[in-house]
C-alpha cells in the first residue's frame, strides 16, 4: 500500500510519461465524455513533438488514459451523487512503478 505522501512521488523513470499524458490530455477530444486516446493520437503527438516512445511508454499512456476515463465515468454516475470522491493517485502510482520496473 502506498501512503498519501509516497503517492505524490512519481518514479524518476516515469516522470516524462506523466508530463506526456497531461500534454495529450490537453488535446483530447470530448463529447459527453472524454474520448480514448488511440494509437494514432499518440503517434501524431510523438511526431509533432519529436519524441520516440518505447512500447512500455505507450502502454503506460494507454493505461493512464483508461484510468482517467474510468474515473470520469465514476464521477458522472448518478449513484455516486452526494458522496465524497477520492482520487486514484495511489493506484496510478502503483501502475507507474510497475511499468517503470519493466523497462
Amino acid at each position: 500500500m502506498i501512503s498519501d505522501q509516497d503517492a505524490l512521488r512519481i518514479p524518476v523513470e516515469a516522470e516524462h510519461v506523466w508530463a506526456w499524458f497531461w500534454d495529450l490530455e490537453r488535446g483530447r477530444r470530448a463529447g459527453f465524455s472524454p474520448e480514448p486516446f488511440g494509437y494514432t493520437d499518440i503517434e501524431a503527438w510523438a511526431r509533432l513533438f519529436g519524441e520516440e516512445l518505447r512500447p512500455w511508454e505507450v502502454r503506460a499512456l494507454m493505461a493512464m488514459d483508461e484510468s482517467r476515463r474510468s474515473e470520469h465515468r465514476r464521477l458522472m454516475d448518478p449513484a455516486q451523487a452526494g458522496q465524497v470522491q477520492a482520487s486514484d493517485t495511489a493506484g496510478m502510482m502503483q501502475l507507474m512503478q510497475m511499468l517503470s520496473a519493466r523497462r
